[in-house]
C-alpha cells in the first residue's frame, strides 16, 4: 500500500539572523524612535507658536474693526480700540483707549498722550509660547482711532502715529520665533 509508506524528510539547518544583524536593527530602530520623540516635542511647540501668532493677529485686527464700527462722527470720551501687551505677565488685552489732549489730536499732527485704558478681554499666553520685548520696535500698545483708522503705537514709552511696531513671540525653548508687525497705516503682517 503506497499510502502507508513512510516518507523520509531531510532536516535543513536552521538559518536565522546573526547577533550583529540583530544589534544593528535594534540600534537603527532606537535611533529613529528618539528622532520621532524629539520631533514630536518641537513640532508641538511650533504648532502652539503658529496658533498664538494667528490669535494675536486676530485680536489686533478685531481692535481695528471695533474702532471702525464704533465711529459715530462726533467727539466722544472713547477714542479708539487697541491692544495692550504686558510682557511681564505674559498676556495681552483688547480694550478701549482715550488720548490726551483729545481723540483727534492725531489728525491735527500732534503727538498724543495716552489717557485712560479700559481692558475688555485679556488673553494669556500658552506655556509653550512667550511674548517678549526683543527689539527697539517692540510695542506696548497699538491703538486704532477712527474713522481711517489712524494707528498710534506706544514703543518703549514713546507714543507715535508714524511708527510701525512689532510683537515678538517665541517657543519656550527659544529656538523658533515669529513676529507680528503693525505698520503706520494699520496693516497687520505675521
Amino acid at each position: 500500500m503506497p499510502f502507508l509508506q513512510a516518507k523520509s524528510y531531510k532536516l535543513k539547518a536552521a538559518s536565522g539572523f546573526t547577533l550583529v544583524e540583530l544589534l544593528v536593527t535594534v540600534g537603527v530602530t532606537a535611533l529613529l524612535a528618539s528622532y520621532m520623540v524629539l520631533y514630536g516635542s518641537v513640532s508641538r511647540q511650533q504648532v502652539a507658536l503658529s496658533i498664538e501668532t494667528a490669535k494675536l493677529a486676530q485680536v489686533i485686527s478685531r481692535a481695528k474693526s471695533l474702532s471702525i464700527s464704533t465711529f459715530s462722527g462726533g467727539p466722544a470720551s472713547l477714542c479708539g480700540y487697541g491692544v495692550h501687551f504686558d510682557y511681564g505677565s505674559q498676556q495681552y488685552s483688547l480694550g478701549n483707549y482715550e488720548l490726551e489732549p483729545d481723540c483727534y489730536s492725531v489728525y491735527r499732527g500732534e503727538v498724543p498722550g495716552l489717557g485712560a485704558y479700559s481692558p475688555l478681554e485679556t488673553y494669556n499666553m500658552t506655556p509653550e509660547v512667550s511674548i517678549r520685548n526683543a527689539s527697539s520696535n517692540s510695542m506696548t500698545d497699538v491703538i486704532f482711532i477712527p474713522p481711517d483708522p489712524k494707528v498710534v503705537t506706544n514703543i518703549e514709552g514713546v507714543v507715535s502715529s508714524r511708527a510701525a511696531g512689532a510683537v515678538y513671540l517665541r517657543t519656550a525653548d527659544g529656538l523658533v520665533q515669529k513676529i507680528v508687525n503693525v505698520n503706520a497705516s494699520g496693516q497687520i503682517t505675521f
